[in-house]
This record gives structure tokens, sequence and C-alpha cells, in this order.
């Protein structure tokens, strides 16, 4: 993506002994400690599954499903950055996932679909109160 390159007239001189290969693995393991994770376990239909596939680390779990459970739904445990993204990502899926855990996410989920329904509700009202 760069457009241009300038070069400077400073230079620097690599330290004796580096090793490329073994810096970069070792960066990348501390991003890894690092990084902040959040995880959820979510029962997804297949087309959610293949979904959260692109935006997150999925993987499957055993988990007890609600009796009600479509066939061909799964339980899966996804990795998420935080509990926004979570909230954000399982409103997206909507009518194709259910929030097994934590118990914080399910309720954030829950009071954010009433705020949404009774925000429609106030609108429709307001529309046929003309």
């Amino acid at each position: 993506r760069m457009r241009a390159v300038t070069a400077l007239a400073t230079t620097f001189e690599r330290p004796k002994g580096f090793d490329l290969a073994k810096q970069w693995k070792k960066s990348v393991k501390e991003f890894e400690v690092q990084r902040r994770r959040y995880e959820a376990t979510l029962v997804l239909s297949p087309n959610a599954v293949e979904s959260i596939r692109h935006w997150c680390v999925v993987t499957p779990v055993r988990a007890r499903l609600p009796k009600d459970t479509v066939e061909g739904w799964k339980a899966m445990r996804v990795e998420f950055e935080s509990e926004e993204q979570a909230l954000f990502v399982v409103l997206g899926l909507g009518m194709g996932v259910r929030v097994l855990e934590p118990e914080s996410l399910f309720d954030r989920v829950m009071g954010t679909a009433m705020i949404v329904a009774e925000a429609a509700q106030i609108t429709r009202n307001a529309k046929y109160a003309e």
C-alpha cells in the first residue's frame, strides 16, 4: 500500500548475531501473550459458523444444548478481542446464534434486543398516531 519511499541519510548497524527469524518468533509470542481475549460459548447455525470463522477463532465444544436447538446447529467456543466485539458479532448474526456463556454477554444481548424492540414499537406507534 506504499506509494512512495524516501531514503533517509541516517544509517544503523545491525547487532552482531542478530537473527531476524528468531526475533520475529519472539515478538509474535509476546504479542499473543499480551493480546486481549474474550471467550464465549455460542450455539450457531451452519451459516453463522461459516460467517463467524471469517472474524474469530472458532473451536467446536461439547456443551449441553438447549432442548429446542435446531438440528445442525453446533456449540462453538469463540475467541473475541473484547466483550464489545462479541456483542457486535452476536447481534449481527441475529437469529443464527444463541449465547450459552458467559452470562454477562447473554444479559447484554437480551438488554440490547429489548431496547431495539422498544424503539421499534415507539417508532411504529408514532407512525400510526399521525
